[in-house]
């Protein structure tokens, strides 16, 4: 992960997604170990970390799926499947939620934060339209 990081920063990158908890707090703990400034220097998101993400300083922001949807769709499909032998059930979209958190803070005056969430949930949106992509 110090490669990632060190590689990063060296080329300008601004922020970093990763898809899972895990990884995004090896992330953080190498931005902490080489004193790289989050978010002044690099922004971090993570997928789904909840309380973890928030024990972090600064608290990382993170890009969440509601898991009662999940299950709630997953059961539909269940049923369906079973009143309905042979069917497949369509694909469905759940929509996710970005919880900003300090992480992604990169912007201290007032006057410029509306500038900073929107290019960051530019960058959030293209992250999750990779996602789909993939799943």
């Amino acid at each position: 992960m110090d490669f990632i990081v060190e590689d990063a920063v060296r080329r300008g990158v601004r922020a970093l997604y990763f898809p899972s908890a895990t990884l995004a707090i090896l992330c953080y703990q190498s931005c902490k170990k080489q004193n790289i400034s989050i978010p002044e220097k690099l922004a971090l998101i993570g997928y789904d970390g909840g309380l973890l993400y928030k024990m972090c300083s600064p608290a990382l922001s993170q890009i969440e799926f509601s898991r009662k949807a999940i299950a709630e769709e997953a059961f539909a499909s269940l049923m369906e499947i079973l009143d309905k032998p042979g069917t497949i059930p369509e694909p469905k979209y759940l929509p996710p939620r970005l919880i900003e958190a300090d992480s992604t803070a990169v912007v201290s005056r007032k006057e410029d934060r509306s500038s900073s969430s929107a290019a960051l949930r530019i960058a959030v949106e293209e992250a999750i339209s990779l996602l789909q992509k993939h799943l």
